[in-house]
């Protein structure tokens, strides 16, 4: 007979925590944050560029925003190719 009780007993306490939490938050806030990310390089970069008058500073601060964007959206994507295809549903 088994004197431990269920309140002890690991294999009987199931909680419905996910496994990955980072993983649930980037697949659930992503997009969003790409854009947040994208939209304040934009207008630090840009308020910049206006501030001292340089139109290749502005030039180089789209360039690199689409460039940050395109890293950040393959890094989501990555992430929710791995949670459909390797994490048990």
């Amino acid at each position: 007979m088994n004197t431990k009780s269920t309140y002890q007993n690991p294999d009987i306490l199931t909680l419905n925590t996910p496994a990955y939490p980072m993983l649930s938050r980037v697949i659930r806030y992503g997009d969003r944050a790409t854009l947040i990310v994208v939209i304040s390089i934009l207008s630090l970069g840009l308020g910049w560029s206006w501030n001292i008058s340089n139109q290749w500073l502005a030039i180089a601060t789209l360039f690199f925003a689409f460039i940050i964007y395109v890293f950040i959206r393959v890094a989501v994507e990555l992430v929710r190719l791995v949670c459909d295809m390797l994490l048990p549903k």
